[in-house]
């Protein structure tokens, strides 16, 4: 539910271009790009008292932030036949 949730927002870090192409490519694709997007601005978040780092850690654990990186791997391994895929999967941050 949490990770739905999580999942559903929009970042304005995503071109226009970026958006319309998420909406014509795989759901896996899609959902990785917005969750590296979200990690990547959970990790940048300050936890300035205790409830808001338990939320960055929540919202990084939920995520999954620690396989990002590896989740993108195996995207592009996966879809290596599909120049297009690959150049969204290329939009994503780097981690």
């Amino acid at each position: 539910m949490i990770a739905a949730a999580l999942l559903a927002l929009t970042f304005p870090a995503l071109s226009v271009q970026t958006n319309a192409a998420l909406a014509a490519a795989p759901r896996e694709v899609g959902v990785f790009i917005q969750r590296s997007v979200q990690c990547e601005h959970w990790a940048g978040e300050e936890g300035y008292d205790t409830a808001r780092r338990q939320q960055i850690d929540r919202a990084i654990r939920v995520l999954r932030c620690d396989r990002v990186e590896e989740d993108g791997r195996y995207l592009r391994r996966k879809y290596a036949n599909k120049p297009n895929l690959i150049r969204l999967l290329k939009t994503a941050p780097d981690f």
